[in-house]
């Protein structure tokens, strides 16, 4: 609960104390404010203490907002609004006044605490006013899929190749790993529109041997899935980098720095500019600074097996990613094996091993022990469960980008 902070004299300060704190618990004043912080923040700050530099201007209009229910006319003008001003002998006076960056008032007879005594200065600070929890984007999935697939098609790829790539971009979302979802379109859709991708290209068996087959199809994460007994799985991916680049892509679009340690800049150092991490490309290795040699080992097993094994081109003779029209020329290495070829009962196994991690004693009650995959399944579920997966601005922006050049109906958001 707050008053606006009365610069002149006017018919607020011969309004009852009592009235002005009805008032400022109305309905109406928390709607001005919303829509006065709205204006000021683009609904996405919750806390209006935190709006340094609009907290004047926000002062100002509730003033003239007050002033006009009053009778009164307005007495900051636009051009005034945006003047600063020092405070007059009027504001020394005033009940209320601004202390230390907060919007204080001073109510001198109000009886808004329990057991207030008459006389008793009551202040109330901008942080006591209910705020609006910051609205969530959200896209339902279905039909985050189908602009996928119209996006993709419009780069002349067939059909069915468009709903696998929407299906997987989908799947990434729903499984919270969205620097790998739909924030990837774009990329996709200029790799295929400049010629770096072929998004027909069928894989094709160029050698085959007992029990090998080099299938022309990098970067270098590991991965691993394997099923157990009763339709449970364990799924293990991650990077060999100390994150993937595309935690730093979101890093950007949120408009957040990184953390120390995720990446270097042109002379090796650590940087936390993420822009400047996306342009030097320098990934740090897994590992704590005195055990990175442990990701860069695993970062040189991923390179043997991709691009050595495969008779492919290497790292560092690969263009970089969205910074060439070069065919790509990148390649995998998929190993796969048949638990039937070894001792029975594998399922069976992993699904003990699994039972017995996740039925340890966790260090933190709140936060059970996990496999690899169950927090992934667990998202799939809560996003089922909701109007859509979230998404930032940012990339809403993107898909109007996308939407405009492509010629394709954007998805539906939600803002809930």
């Amino acid at each position: 609960m707050i008053s606006p902070i009365a610069k002149s004299k006017s018919k607020l300060q011969n309004l009852d104390d009592e009235l002005v704190v009805s008032f400022l618990k109305s309905p109406a004043f928390s709607e001005i404010l919303n829509k006065a912080v709205k204006s000021h923040t683009n609904a996405v700050l919750t806390r209006v203490e935190a709006l340094e530099r609009h907290v004047r201007k926000l002062n100002e209009f509730i003033v003239d907002t007050i002033r006009m229910l009053c009778g009164e006319p307005a007495v900051f003008s636009k051009d005034k609004r945006d003047a600063k001003r020092a405070p007059s002998e009027t504001d020394q006076k005033d009940p209320c006044k601004m202390i230390e960056g907060e919007m204080v008032c001073e109510l001198k007879s109000a009886k808004i605490a329990e057991g207030a005594k008459d006389g008793a200065d009551a202040r109330a600070t901008i942080a006591e006013i209910p705020k609006p929890p910051p609205k969530k984007i959200m896209i339902h999935p279905d039909d985050a899929q189908r602009f996928i697939v119209k996006c993709i098609e419009k780069q002349g790829v067939d059909s069915r190749k468009a709903h696998m790539l929407a299906d997987c971009l989908i799947t990434a979302d729903l499984r919270g790993i969205v620097t790998h979802g739909l924030n990837r379109l774009e990329n996709y859709v200029n790799d295929i529109k400049e010629g770096v991708c072929n998004g027909n290209a069928d894989p094709t068996i160029i050698m085959e041997k007992d029990g090998v087959a080099t299938v022309c199809f990098g970067t270098n994460p590991l991965a691993l899935s394997a099923p157990a007994e009763g339709g449970d799985k364990v799924t293990i991916d991650f990077a060999t980098t100390a994150v993937a680049m595309g935690k730093i892509e979101m890093q950007k679009r949120r408009n957040l720095p990184i953390p120390p340690g995720w990446a270097y800049d042109e002379n090796g150092n650590t940087t936390t500019d993420a822009t400047k991490a996306l342009e030097v490309r320098k990934l740090a290795p897994l590992g704590a600074p005195d055990q990175a040699h442990k990701g860069t080992m695993l970062a040189f097993l991923v390179e043997i097996l991709c691009g050595i094994l495969a008779g492919n081109r290497i790292r560092f003779t690969l263009a970089t990613w969205k910074q060439s029209k070069a065919p790509a020329n990148i390649a995998h290495a998929f190993i796969v094996i048949d638990p039937k070829s070894f001792p029975a009962g594998f399922d069976k196994r992993l699904a003990d091993i699994m039972s017995f991690i996740r039925n340890m004693e966790p260090a933190n009650p709140d936060r059970p022990v996990l496999v690899p995959g169950d927090m992934e399944s667990a998202t799939v579920k809560k996003n089922r469960a909701q109007p859509g997966v979230e998404y930032t601005s940012s990339q809403v922006t993107t898909l109007e980008k996308l939407s405009k050049e492509l010629k394709v109906e954007m998805p539906k958001i939600k803002y809930v």
